[in-house]
């Protein structure tokens, strides 16, 4: 039983060392990507951001809408939902912020998505 404790916090006390080790040596880049889409009015929009990185979250909504949400799509995939239910003469738009983060959270690679959506 003692070294099976032993071991664990061996194997703990190794894991945090790797990571804390990496945090000095690791640039993080941030892109622009801008999306414009046309999207009918009651239909769902899905666009995978997986190719941008792992995590996301919406840093500015749009203005008129009925979904506009990020989902995981399998594992550590993220995917950007859009609908509205009225047409709308005014364009939408919504940031979407998308980072590619490493085991230890120190090593990410970020894209600032613009999505501009014109609803019919």
């Amino acid at each position: 039983m003692k070294n099976t404790f032993l071991s664990t916090v061996c194997a703990i006390a190794l894991l945090l060392a790797s990571c804390t080790k990496n945090s000095s040596t690791t640039a993080s880049a941030t892109k622009q990507v801008t999306i414009d889409k046309t999207v009918s009015s009651g239909s769902l929009l899905s666009l995978d951001l997986g190719s941008y990185g792992n995590r996301a979250v919406i840093t500015k909504q749009a203005s008129d809408y009925t979904t506009s949400a990020i989902v995981q799509s399998g594992v550590r995939t993220p995917v950007y939902q859009f609908s509205s239910a009225t047409k709308t003469s005014v364009a939408q738009q919504v940031l979407v912020a998308v980072t590619n983060s490493g085991r230890c959270d120190n090593s990410q690679d970020s894209t600032i998505v613009t999505v501009n959506l014109n609803v019919e």
